[in-house]
């Protein structure tokens, strides 16, 4: 009987042993797909974070072209009442020189 409860002893140490082994191959395979994982966020991250840079390199360069646009809009208002001030100048001159014309001719 004492033999036979060894036999079950020695069947059980090495059925907790084969376990045990087995539950170590389990948790360095968890182990090396979390550290795999944590390389593939990481390089995405890198990469996440190259394509945000170009994405506001690109709007910078936008806002800065429209920036520049704007200006020249400003200018060509700008001057384009400048250049209706003036005609509206040169105009009412000719409207007085007519006015003066008119007052001398006689009917």
């Amino acid at each position: 009987a004492r033999e036979r409860e060894l036999s079950k002893l020695r069947e059980d140490v090495e059925e907790t042993q084969a376990v045990a082994e087995s539950l170590v191959k389990v948790k360095e395979a968890a182990e090396h797909k979390l550290a795999k994982a944590r390389e593939d966020a990481e390089t995405e991250r890198g990469d996440l974070q190259r394509r945000l840079n170009a994405v506001e390199t690109e709007l910078q360069l936008a806002l800065s072209k429209y920036d520049v646009d704007v200006k020249k809009l400003h200018k060509l208002v700008s001057t384009g009442r400048e250049k209706c001030g003036k005609a509206e100048t040169e105009r009412k001159a000719a409207d007085a020189k007519v006015k003066a014309l008119e007052g001398t001719v006689e009917p």
